[in-house]
C-alpha cells in the first residue's frame, strides 16, 4: 500500500526531473469549461517545452459492488491496453513515438490519468487520450491479461507482513463501509469480474461531468479549441457516487493475524478520524502528527527506538479521504515483545496528548516544511497534482500561496488542540500480524482478542 505524504499531501504521479519550475510565486490557473462540460484547469509555464496532462475521473475503488471488489482499477487499467482503434501494442508504440509517459492510479475516491510528454507532441497526445477515454476496446483477452497480472499482485502481496497488517487494519476500521477493501480488490473478487461488469461500470462512471483536466507547462492559445475538437463527442451520464453512504464504527476491536512463520509481529494501532483536507484544524493536525511519529525526530522514534529498543521502525500517519480517513501507528517487535510495545505506545500518546508539545518541535516542523514545500512543486506534474488536489477536494484556490504562512503562524495551542481532537488514542483499535502460539500470551495482557482470517 502507498505510504501518504503525510506534512505535503500531493497525487502519487511520476515526475519527469527535467522539467524543473523556478517561479514558485503567484501560482494561478485559469478555468474553462469544455463543450463536453468537462472542467478544465490551465497553468501556463514557459520554462521547459514539456506538458503534462491529468484527467481526474471521480471514480475510485469505493464505487466498487460487494463481492466485486477491484472492478473499478481493473476498468481503468483495462482502459490503457488498447482502443477501438489501437491495440495494446499500437497504443504502446505511438506514446513510446512521440516520447510521452502514461499512468493510471485509481484511489479509493478517484482515478487519475496522467501522460507527461514534450510540447511539439501535445497534440498527438491528447488524441491518444482521448481515444483511450472515449473508445477504449475492452478486449476479453485483455481483460483476462489485466486480471491475471491483478491476481499475481496480490498473492505477491500476501507474502509482506507489513502490507498484509495494514491492508487488514484498514478493513477493521473502514468495517462495513465502501472504504474497508483494498482498491486492488481480493483474489476471490477479482474472479468474479466479466466484461459485462467493466462496461456498466465504464458507462456509469466514465463521463466529463464527474471528470476534470489539470494541464500544466508550455501550451499555445489554440489548446483549448484542440481539446474540445477531441472530447466534444464524449457524452454525460448520471455519475452514482453521490449515492455513496458511509456509518463508520467508532468502537475499538482488537484483531490477531495469525502468520506462523512469523519470527517478529507487526502492529497497527488507530481509529477512524474525520479530519478532511478542508477543516481548519487540517494543518494544526499534521503539524502535531509529525511532532509525534512522522519525522526522524519524532516522539515515538525517540521513545521506541532510541530509549526502550523495542522496534528499528515506528511512524504515526493521517490517511485522509473524501469521506473520512485514519489516524495510525505502525510498527513492528519480536514477538516475545508485542505486549511492552503496544504498552509503550499508548502511553506515550496519552503522555504526548495530555502534556502538548514543545517550542523547538514546532519550530523544527517548521524548518522542515519551509525547507521541503518548494522543492515538493518543482515539477509540472507537482503543480498539476496539487491543482487537482485542490479542485477535488474543493480547497481555496489560495491554497498554494497561503499554505506556508499557515505553518509560520501556527501556534502551539493550535497545534494541541487539534492533537487532542484528533490524535487521542481513546478509542484505539489494535491489530497484531504474528505467531500467535508465541505471542498469545503477550495478547492476553492487552485484552480479548478475535482472530482475523486474511
Amino acid at each position: 500500500m502507498r505510504k501518504e505524504k503525510q506534512l505535503l499531501q500531493w497525487f502519487p504521479l511520476t515526475t519527469m526531473k527535467r522539467d524543473r519550475v523556478k517561479d514558485l510565486s503567484n501560482i494561478s490557473w485559469q478555468e474553462e469549461e469544455l463543450k463536453c462540460k468537462t472542467k478544465l484547469l490551465l497553468l501556463p509555464k514557459k520554462e521547459f517545452p514539456i506538458i503534462t496532462i491529468l484527467i481526474l475521473i471521480k471514480a475510485g475503488s469505493s464505487l466498487d459492488p460487494r463481492g466485486k471488489e477491484g472492478l473499478a482499477r481493473l476498468v481503468f487499467k483495462t482502459m490503457i491496453t488498447g482502443t477501438e482503434k489501437m491495440d495494446w501494442k499500437t497504443l504502446s508504440f505511438e506514446i513510446e513515438r512521440i516520447g510521452a509517459s502514461l499512468d493510471v492510479f485509481t484511489s479509493k475516491d478517484f482515478t487519475i490519468f496522467s501522460m507527461e510528454l514534450l510540447s511539439i507532441n501535445f497534440l498527438k497526445g491528447i488524441k491518444i487520450l482521448s481515444d483511450i477515454l472515449l473508445n477504449p476496446a475492452f478486449k476479453e483477452e485483455e481483460i483476462e491479461k489485466e486480471k491475471e497480472k491483478t491476481l499475481n499482485i496480490i498473492k505477491d502481496e500476501k507474502n509482506d507482513p507489513a502490507l498484509t497488517a495494514t491492508k487488514n487494519f484498514f478493513e477493521v476500521i473502514f468495517k462495513n463501509t465502501p472504504y474497508s477493501h483494498p482498491s486492488i480488490g481480493y483474489l476471490n473478487s477479482v474472479k468474479r469480474i466479466n466484461k459485462e461488469d467493466i462496461l456498466n461500470f465504464y458507462n456509469e462512471m466514465v463521463n466529463p461531468e464527474n471528470s476534470f483536466i489539470v494541464i500544466v507547462g508550455n501550451f499555445d492559445d489554440n489548446l483549448i479549441k484542440v481539446i474540445d475538437e477531441h472530447l466534444s463527442p464524449w457524452k454525460t451520464h448520471k455519475s452514482k457516487s453521490l449515492e455513496l453512504k458511509f456509518e463508520f464504527s467508532k468502537t475499538p476491536e482488537f484483531f490477531v493475524i495469525n502468520d506462523p512463520d512469523s519470527t517478529q509481529a507487526q502492529i497497527r494501532m488507530g481509529k477512524f478520524s474525520s479530519l478532511r483536507r478542508g477543516d481548519e484544524d487540517f494543518i494544526p493536525a499534521i503539524v502535531g502528527n509529525a511532532i509525534l511519529g512522522n519525522l526522524f525526530t519524532s516522539r515515538l522514534i525517540n521513545k521506541i527506538r532510541g530509549e526502550l529498543g523495542l522496534s528499528y521502525a515506528i511512524n504515526s500517519s493521517i490517511h485522509s479521504f473524501k469521506y473520512g480517513g485514519i489516524f495510525s501507528i505502525s510498527t513492528f517487535t519480536k514477538n516475545e515483545s508485542v505486549f511492552k510495545i503496544i504498552d509503550s505506545v499508548r502511553k506515550e500518546v496519552e503522555e504526548f496528548v495530555e502534556k502538548g508539545i514543545r517550542e523547538d518541535e514546532l519550530e523544527r516542523v517548521k524548518r522542515f516544511i519551509n525547507g521541503k514545500f518548494p522543492s515538493a512543486l518543482q515539477t509540472y506534474s507537482d503543480l498539476a497534482g496539487r491543482i487537482a488536489e485542490i479542485e477535488y477536494y474543493e480547497l481555496p484556490k489560495t491554497y498554494l500561496k497561503d499554505y506556508l504562512e499557515r505553518i509560520e503562524n501556527l501556534k502551539i495551542k493550535e497545534v494541541e488542540d487539534a492533537i487532542r481532537k484528533h490524535l487521542s488514542p481513546d478509542g484505539f483499535s489494535i491489530l497484531v500480524l504474528g505467531k500467535i502460539e508465541e505471542i498469545e500470551k503477550n495478547l492476553s495482557l492487552i485484552g480479548k482478542f478475535n482472530v482475523k482470517e486474511v
